[in-house]
């Protein structure tokens, strides 16, 4: 995609920012309709590797504590979201926000509520280098709500126990306590190893 040239002033920036990000994911879904049957073919092929214990354990009710806990694991004053409120305001006043709090968290986690009362997020775009003349040299981040966040933090701890049976130990990305980079210096050592042989 070329260089899309941003308007400092007025509505322009809203506009090319929009349509900027409207081209990207118009393109994923282009491919991913072109490649459909692919990844269906694909997606047929892989063998369920969850225990029933573990798809029990993970279709259980998520309870109140589940939810105390999310909120209570967060960083203190992380990214804002449109409400202003960090994680710190709910754990400071927890016994008097908390059982409401929970309620709506349990409701998005067990009752197939909606997310979108928690799901407010802003989207804002971080400069890349010290003048941006273009779009893409912007990063986008997204400030989701806190409420957001404990909902999508219980279900992470909940996966969290039951990874190490879905994900091979020779996988290191997204992993607690591996690197990505194990992997770079994996593919180097058989590359020696390769060359050695020859």
């Amino acid at each position: 995609m070329g260089c899309v040239m941003i308007v400092v002033f007025g509505r322009h920036v809203n506009v090319i920012c929009k349509h900027w990000y409207l081209s990207i994911l118009m393109a994923c879904y282009a491919l991913l309709r072109l490649f459909y049957d692919d990844i269906e073919m694909v997606m047929g092929s892989i063998q369920e590797r969850l225990s029933p214990r573990n798809r029990d354990y993970l279709d259980k009710l998520f309870t109140a504590e589940e939810v105390r806990k999310a909120i209570f694991d967060m960083y203190l004053t992380k990214a804002l979201g449109l409400d202003g409120l960090p994680a710190f305001f709910y754990q400071k006043f927890w016994p008097t926000v908390g059982k409401n709090v929970t309620n709506v968290c349990l409701g998005c986690l067990n009752e197939r509520g909606s997310l979108e009362e928690v799901n407010g997020t802003l989207i804002t775009l971080i400069p890349k280098v010290q003048q941006p003349e273009c779009i893409s040299e912007f990063r986008p981040i997204s400030l989701c709500n806190v409420g957001y966040k404990i909902v999508v933090k219980a279900l992470a701890n909940r996966f969290r126990l039951v990874l190490g049976e879905v994900i091979s130990e020779a996988h290191s990305a997204f992993i607690l306590g591996h690197l990505i980079l194990d992997n770079v210096i994996n593919g180097f050592e058989c590359i020696h190893v390769l060359r050695k042989r020859k």
